[in-house]
């Protein structure tokens, strides 16, 4: 009889635990690219979804960008930076993942040896053009090629996810040029410019408006000269928008928007280790607004509210300072 009991309280708890949990589980954020500012994006939502759920754990993966939107919707991963040309790419599958928020952009950077030249086509025939990842042989190099008046067979476009490697091949001459999504300071730019005579190439406003044609998702860029030496004018190029997307599972998506608020609060804490702010989120969404996800739009408003009342903020602070001192009334006239 007490063996009974005992083992119909176990499970009466065992049944509320399993209930309970659920409701909690780990999450895997996706991202396809090494970028600095894509490792601060994965932190952010990480540091946000353990601040609301304390007992879990999240954790960032790299995935390959011809895969991602697979192992998105087969909730292999939960959460995806995804960059906006595979967003619109799938846009007529179904079911659709929930976009909540574009979190940053990339520019597109092409640097090639004195033989290929931006006013040649031919130069940019039969040449090979390394690049870090699927989505930017697909999606920005295929329309290259179309917007330089060539087949897509002309240029080659291997794929190194290694960007030392890649620099190395280019330095040693073994590929004709890079193409790169990255900030518009790149690194691995400025190491080819300076130590292997690399040219950073600038789009004409014509094969700007051609790519744009070609692959949705693209928005025209200007780099400033300043970023590099041996640069004397701005640099015009393409950029890319990348989003924060969910996977559309109940379960999934309610742990995740919970974690919003504190997801907002990582993008205000404006520190080193993050280029991420409300402001550069907000310009990264005026580009070209999209329908996003009712929490994901909330977002969008609290932090344009928050950004207009810090500038109001300052600009009273501004006036105050400004004014005069008053005359104290005890002064002989």
């Amino acid at each position: 009889m007490v063996l009974k009991y005992f083992l119909s309280v176990i499970l009466v708890f065992s049944g509320l635990f399993i209930a309970h949990s659920k409701d909690l589980h780990n999450i895997t954020v996706g991202y396809s690219d090494t970028l600095e500012i894509t490792k601060e994006a994965t932190s952010m939502v990480c540091f946000g979804f353990e601040a609301d759920h304390p007992s879990n754990h999240c954790v960032s993966e790299y995935v390959d960008a011809e895969t991602m939107w697979d192992q998105l919707m087969n909730n292999e991963i939960q959460v995806a930076l995804m960059p906006e040309e595979i967003l619109i790419a799938n846009q007529k599958k179904r079911p659709q993942p929930l976009i909540i928020a574009p979190l940053y952009q990339q520019y597109l950077i092409l640097i090639g040896n004195h033989d290929v030249s931006m006013e040649s086509v031919q130069s940019f025939k039969d040449r090979t053009i390394g690049v870090t990842d699927w989505a930017t042989k697909e999606y920005r190099g295929k329309p290259l090629s179309i917007a330089l008046g060539l087949k897509e067979r002309d240029v080659y476009f291997p794929i190194t996810n290694n960007r030392t490697q890649l620099a190395d091949m280019f330095c040693s001459f073994a590929i004709d040029g890079i193409m790169i999504m990255s900030d518009p300071s790149s690194p691995l730019a400025r190491e080819l410019t300076t130590s292997c005579n690399g040219q950073i190439m600038s789009f004409t406003d014509q094969q700007i408006q051609q790519a744009m044609k070609s692959s949705l998702g693209l928005y025209p860029a200007i780099i400033p000269k300043g970023m590099f030496w041996r640069v004397d004018e701005d640099i015009k190029t393409l950029r890319s928008r990348v989003f924060l997307v969910v996977n559309p599972k109940k379960n999934v998506t309610n742990s995740i928007l919970e974690s919003l608020d504190h997801i907002k609060d990582e993008i205000n804490l404006t520190t080193l280790r993050t280029h991420i702010t409300a402001k550069s989120i907000l310009e990264t969404y005026d580009i070209r607004p999209i329908k996003l996800h009712p929490d994901g739009e909330n977002l969008m408003n609290a932090l344009r509210d928050e950004l207009v009342a810090t500038k109001e903020a300052e600009t009273a602070a501004t006036l105050l300072f400004a004014q005069p001192s008053s005359e104290s009334p005890n002064e002989n006239p």
